[in-house]
């Protein structure tokens, strides 16, 4: 009889929809109860079996993993409940020995993926913990939310912002639904995560273990290797768009032509690789760098980083283009395909009401739209970020070169100076 009273709903929600009656006016209160209850059912876990819903994520996890690594060197070793500001729901899932994934209960979609980089949770002791999709990570202690990527504890404008920017996310995110990850978290598993299986672990597995994306621009090792330090230039809110283009202009520095630095700024802010192998380890980039494009950096759009990149290149003997693309559905494929990085920027609500802007880089992207990122903090080099993005309206700057390779000596391998490009170098 169960089954029967839910088709009927149904039908009567089909019936609606052909003749036009408008919903409201006709349905009794209950019965739009029950409509809600089928059509939501879906995009929650389970209330009458929580820990299947959780299994079942976890091992919708390990499949994902298992696209981007051997995910028989890893194994589960915590599966939590997680929310946005606005109370939506996801899960964390937690890998040995190195590695996180973020499920979004709403749709089903995987937000993020990070097989080498170490959860951001396990800096707090805290099991109230909230996520903003490419924003941050935060736990809420005795009321108090603080960020876990700085420590800093949110004032109420903050709060307000990002609640409002985590329901504007939610309602993007559930108008694109993967229907066989919702049904299969309701549904639940009867697999037992509490019960680690045998990992293999692997010596410097979050350094030497590198992720592949479908296409991928040149030379993309120098983002997944680069260095932490230079990564966490500045804890100032708002500072991402500044930390992606030092990351973009290192690059094209090192690996394109030397120039783009001038020789006064490649004595003071790149120190030579000393290694082995050609790939093995990138140029460290010095922590100030990012003040030598603004002595007091901020949050800063995607015109004002055109501005700051064509400033710092004023008057050098370069020949390049910049590419800059600004729509709600940014082409970030061309860039990648035509085997150039791109700054992903977007907007999000400031805390005065305002916007601010945000921005990451993009160095690959996989054939179903997903994209392989530097988040541009310590240790997030090689994250894969969900086609579904975090921004309403969005935009990719990538450089074109076009000058005429010169070497640089930026590399020491095995005692003799090689180029970015891996020649080497005589004299």
């Amino acid at each position: 009889m169960k089954k029967n009273k839910t088709l009927l709903v149904l039908s009567l929600v089909g019936i609606m929809a052909f003749t036009g009656i408008s919903y409201s006016s006709i349905v009794p209160t209950f019965v739009k109860s029950k409509i809600n209850q089928v059509t939501r059912k879906r995009g929650r876990l389970n209330p009458l079996k929580k820990q299947e819903s959780l299994n079942a994520v976890g091992e919708i996890a390990l499949e994902t993993l298992d696209k981007y690594v051997d995910s028989n060197k890893y194994s589960i070793s915590r599966i939590l409940e997680i929310k946005d500001f606005g109370e939506n729901q996801y899960v964390l899932v937690e890998f040995d020995p190195i590695g996180y994934l973020i499920y979004n209960v709403s749709n089903g979609d995987i937000v993020e993926c990070a097989p080498t980089s170490y959860s951001p949770y396990l800096k707090t002791k805290s099991t109230n913990l909230y996520y903003l999709p490419m924003v941050g990570y935060f736990s809420n202690i005795s009321g108090k939310y603080t960020s876990l990527m700085d420590d800093k504890e949110l004032n109420a404008l903050q709060y307000d912002a990002y609640k409002k920017e985590a329901n504007r996310y939610h309602d993007k995110a559930i108008k694109v639904i993967d229907e066989k990850n919702l049904n299969r978290a309701y549904e639940g598993s009867k697999t037992d995560f509490s019960k680690k299986r045998k990992s293999t672990t692997v010596t410097n597995h979050h350094f030497f273990t590198m992720i592949y994306a479908d296409d991928e621009a040149r030379y993309s090792w120098y983002f997944k290797q680069n260095s932490a330090d230079f990564a966490a230039v500045s804890t100032e809110d708002g500072c991402c768009g500044y930390i992606a283009t030092g990351i973009i202009l290192a690059y094209y520095e090192i690996y394109y032509s030397t120039g783009y630095f001038s020789t006064s700024q490649a004595s003071n802010y790149i120190s030579p690789c000393y290694s082995t192998t050609y790939g093995d380890g990138v140029p460290n980039i010095a922590n100030n760098f990012l003040y030598e494009l603004d002595p007091n950096p901020g949050s800063i759009t995607q015109a004002q980083i055109i501005n700051k990149l064509n400033t710092f290149l004023s008057g050098k003997d370069l020949n390049y283009t910049i590419q800059n693309t600004v729509s709600i559905f940014t082409d970030i494929e061309t860039p990648i395909e035509n085997g150039y990085p791109a700054i992903y920027c977007g907007t999000m609500p400031n805390f005065n009401g305002g916007n601010i802007s945000h921005g990451v880089v993009v160095y690959g992207i996989y054939d179903n739209g997903d994209v392989l990122c530097h988040y541009g903090w310590s240790g997030y080099s090689q994250v894969v970020m969900s086609s579904l993005g975090l921004f309403q309206e969005s935009g990719a700057i990538s450089i074109n070169d076009h000058t005429s390779h010169r070497h640089n000596k930026y590399f020491i391998i095995n005692g003799n100076t090689h180029c970015g490009c891996g020649d080497m170098i005589l004299c």
